[in-house]
């Protein structure tokens, strides 16, 4: 395993308890470990059988294959272990920062999943929400200059407010975004600043928000081979 040692847990986080009907809960508690993983470890590796299901709860990780990111992450569920099937992981996942989470053993989590359609229904929303975000992180990365690839990219990773701003979460290390668009750390900045100038990147409380108007930056986005 490629975390420090891991510590018996003594209550769930609430992304699980919303999940899973309570009964569940002391079998996941007895079966789960809190854990640290030291920025730059592997959390899992590519061809690896994982038995547990991670769960986040802070700190930045990033999935890589090969030399390609394909997406960043903060807290979030890691559901490739949800089932007993078990394949081999086809991509690396990356601690970019300290990350902290809990192991929940996968077949004590499936049994518990499945006994809840609600929870069910909920955790494939998320894992499409995962997919969705890999595929247009993808796309973004593949035919996008960084004019047009940083504010897709900041849109991607934001929640929506209900003033139609998107709140960009904080703590993503400024190499992680220059990583995935393949550019500098010095270039990411100039661009944040043109966006801040521009009205589109707002800082407020000492929070970052994408204005509401962003979208339209993307629509003369070309994709290769248009």
């Amino acid at each position: 395993m490629h975390y420090q040692a891991g510590k018996p847990l003594d209550s769930l986080p609430q992304l699980i308890t919303q999940l899973v009907p309570e009964a569940w809960w002391p079998k996941l508690i007895k079966t789960g470990l809190a854990v640290t993983y030291k920025k730059g470890t592997y959390i899992i590796r590519v061809g690896e059988r994982d038995k547990y299901v991670r769960v986040g709860l802070s700190g930045w990780s990033a999935l890589r294959r090969g030399d390609t990111i394909l997406g960043l992450f903060s807290v979030a569920m890691q559901t490739n272990a949800v089932g007993r099937d078990r394949s081999p992981a086809t991509a690396d996942l990356i601690a970019l920062t300290e990350v902290r989470a809990i192991l929940l053993d996968s077949d004590t989590f499936t049994d518990a999943i499945m006994a809840s359609p609600h929870g069910l229904l909920t955790l494939l929303k998320w894992s499409q929400r995962n997919l969705d975000r890999i595929v247009e992180f993808s796309a973004y990365r593949a035919g996008c200059t960084l004019n047009f690839g940083l504010p897709a990219l900041l849109w991607t990773l934001s929640t929506p407010m209900p003033d139609g701003r998107r709140k960009i979460p904080s703590g993503i290390p400024q190499y992680a975004l220059a990583a995935a668009l393949g550019a500098s750390r010095e270039e990411v900045n100039r661009k944040k600043k043109l966006l801040r100038d521009t009205g589109c990147l707002i800082e407020q409380g000492g929070e970052e928000y994408l204005d509401a108007m962003t979208p339209m930056l993307l629509m003369p986005i070309e994709m290769p081979g248009r």
